[in-house]
C-alpha cells in the first residue's frame, strides 16, 4: 500500500509541476537574442523536477526505492529540444550527489547517461516520425 501512496505522490508531483510550467514558460517562448537563455531555463526546470522525484522516490521494499526521475528528461526532449533535456540530465546527475556519494551514485550516472543516449538515438531514428506518442511510447519502453 505504500508503494501506491509513493506513486500517487510521484503522480502529483510531475502532474501539479508540469501545469507550472507550462502557465509560466510556454506562453513566453518567444524568440529572443539569446536563445541559450531560454534553454537553459527549461534545463533548470526539468532538473528540479527530476531532484523532487528523487527525493520523493517510491519505496518498493525495505530495501529497494525506485523512482521516476528519467520523465523530466523524457519531456524536454520530446516538447522542449535536445539541449534543455541535455541540461536536465546534468542537473539530475548533479543532484544526485546530493543524496551521498556511493555506488549507488555511480550506478544512477551510467543509467541516467545511458538512457540520454538511448533517447537521443531514438529521437535520430524517428526524427521524420510526427506522431509524438508513438515517440514517447519506444522512449518509454526503452527506459
Amino acid at each position: 500500500m505504500v508503494m501506491l501512496e509513493d506513486l500517487f505522490v510521484n503522480i502529483c508531483i510531475v502532474t501539479a509541476l508540469l501545469f507550472v510550467y507550462m502557465k509560466l514558460r510556454w506562453g513566453s517562448r518567444e524568440k529572443t537574442e539569446y536563445p541559450w537563455i531560454s534553454h537553459l531555463i527549461d534545463g533548470i526546470c526539468g532538473g528540479i523536477l527530476g531532484f523532487l522525484l528523487m527525493e520523493f522516490s517510491i519505496r518498493v521494499t525495505d530495501e529497494t526505492l525506485a523512482d521516476l526521475r528519467y520523465i523530466p528528461i523524457l519531456l524536454m526532449l520530446l516538447f522542449v529540444g535536445k539541449v534543455p533535456a541535455i541540461i536536465s540530465a546534468l542537473f539530475i546527475i548533479s543532484s544526485r550527489f546530493i543524496f551521498g556519494i556511493n555506488l549507488s551514485s555511480y550506478a544512477a550516472v551510467i543509467m541516467i547517461a545511458s538512457l540520454v543516449i538511448g533517447y537521443l538515438v531514438i529521437e535520430k531514428i524517428l526524427k521524420n516520425e510526427n506522431n509524438i506518442l508513438l515517440k514517447g511510447m519506444y522512449m518509454v519502453l526503452y527506459s
